[in-house]
């Protein structure tokens, strides 16, 4: 008796279960890229400043203002693992431009995108595991009107491992439907 196409069948079946599985885990109603909103944590160096999660893989980040001294606000995580994420963001700013500044937070330091109001873009950035990682608006006077830093579209960036793993998953689903059909020709 021959069990090659049983086997065929149950490699397509678990490779389409493990597709579900990891696409169903992506779409978490609190999900921002790879991580949850919940994971993440918020410092200030005054009590000045907030953040609004509006929806998935968007956060908003309002800067310190109104209390007259320079403060910064982050929305960070320490992530388990190491990785690297893609986003678009857009920043502005009532106050006079170098006043206020957004960005993102690597191993601790940080990047700044913009210092003045209307700049945007597009950024990929590497992340390591157990190092902070998250965004920031820092304001030099507290005065002036907040600097808001706005991060859409964010989302987890396959690793080239990951996509050749996916390839050549395919590659044996296709083959294994091929060979099953091949055998049931010859029979």
């Amino acid at each position: 008796m021959n069990h090659a196409p049983k086997i065929c069948s149950v490699i397509v079946q678990f490779v389409l279960v493990v597709a579900c599985l990891a696409f169903a885990s992506s779409a978490q109603a609190d999900s921002f890229g790879p991580f949850t909103t919940t994971s993440f944590s918020i410092s200030s160096t005054t009590s000045d400043g907030s953040f609004v999660v509006p929806g998935t893989n968007q956060v908003t980040i309002d800067g310190p203002n109104g209390l007259g001294i320079g403060s910064e606000i982050d929305w960070y995580i320490f992530p388990a693992f190491s990785g690297q994420v893609a986003f678009d963001w857009s920043y502005s700013s009532e106050d006079a431009p170098a006043e206020d500044s957004g960005g993102y937070i690597t191993n601790g330091s940080d990047h700044q995108l913009a210092n003045a109001t209307g700049a945007h873009g597009s950024q990929t950035v590497s992340f390591s595991a157990n190092e902070k990682f998250g965004f920031y608006v820092n304001s030099v006077d507290g005065t002036g009107g907040p600097g808001i830093l706005t991060v859409t579209d964010f989302h987890a960036v396959p690793e080239p491992g990951t996509v050749s793993l996916l390839l050549a998953a395919m590659l044996l689903v296709v083959g294994c439907h091929r060979w099953t059909t091949a055998r049931k020709k010859i029979a």
